[in-house]
């Protein structure tokens, strides 16, 4: 079933795989939600009640660990205040989205693959009046998209670089991409299978440095550089991937045409949004923010190993 038009909900069989890897049943899913409605009556800086949605997505991507539910939304929620550069004036209308191409640099597929993960592509291209931080704002907001209505169990993400140039390195905030990729791992609950970087050639080397520094051991296992793409196609099928990444299915830009209605139009999906925000001032405590990504999340550190 397509769900808004961009992304398929899982059938009998996915559903099935998905609950199993995520050790999720009904009963375990109305204990969490209870426990975490009752936590949230008690926080003052977060809403009292989350999109019903929203919340059982956090426990269920969290495999049910209540601490770790608990520090993922509470981050979920602060990093709005702390990361402004990416949350703030996300309002873009569709012609502006076309005009610099932003949404056929990233793009959730609509299928899952038969284990039940969702497959994010991104494909940077160089074009005039690039707006890179746009391009970041415009992913938080696919990003809050699939917290709130996807039902998988986790990501491969699919990164093409056969079109990126120095032109357009030099349009790329290496230190905003570092946090930017971090705050992901850290602060959202997605739950990433594997990593594939195709056409690595040279002039990506500094992103791909800033990956490997920002995996977790775990992820850098999973982390594959390709020289040849039938490996890719071991895990996601040809008839899910869009034929500019050697796929068979429509290209990066027909698929991305449902994310950029969405995005703009759809004025139920645009009021959740607006109600993913602070309600009062953040406990005081230690600062995760400031000690892991520099002086109140202005981005003014990039560290690689």
């Amino acid at each position: 079933m397509l769900k808004d038009g961009v992304i398929c909900l899982p059938n009998e069989n996915q559903s099935a795989r998905i609950k199993e890897e995520l050790g999720e049943t009904i009963e375990r899913l109305k204990n969490r939600v209870q426990l975490i409605n009752e936590w949230l009556k008690h926080q003052n800086h977060l809403p009292n009640e989350i999109d019903e949605k929203l919340l059982e997505n956090f426990i269920r991507l969290c495999k049910f660990d209540v601490g770790k539910i608990k520090k993922k939304l509470d981050l979920y929620f602060i990093s709005r205040e702390k990361f402004k550069l990416f949350y703030e004036n996300r309002e873009m209308t569709r012609e502006y989205l076309q005009k610099i191409y932003i949404s056929k640099f990233l793009c959730y597929l609509p299928n899952l693959t038969e284990k039940g993960y969702r497959v994010f592509i991104t494909q940077p291209e160089d074009v005039d009046d690039l707006n890179f931080n746009s391009v970041l704002k415009y992913g938080t907001i696919l990003f809050d998209y699939l917290l709130h209505e996807d039902l998988s169990s986790g990501v491969i993400a699919i990164h093409d670089l056969k079109n990126v140039t120095a032109s357009l390195m030099t349009k790329v905030d290496l230190v905003s991409v570092r946090n930017y990729i971090k705050m992901y791992f850290d602060v959202l609950p997605f739950r990433i299978r594997n990593v594939h970087i195709l056409n690595a050639h040279p002039v990506v080397t500094p992103f791909i440095v800033i990956l490997k520094a920002i995996l977790s051991p775990k992820l850098k296992e999973r982390l594959m550089i390709h020289k040849n793409i039938d490996d890719l196609y071991k895990e996601v099928p040809k008839d899910l991937l869009p034929r500019d990444i050697g796929g068979t299915n429509r290209t990066m830009e027909e698929l991305s045409a449902n994310w950029e209605i969405l995005t703009t139009e759809n004025s139920t999906f645009k009021s959740k949004l607006d109600a993913i925000k602070l309600y009062g001032p953040v406990p005081n405590r230690e600062d995760y923010f400031k000690s892991e990504y520099g002086v109140d999340g202005s981005f003014r550190r990039l560290a690689i190993d």
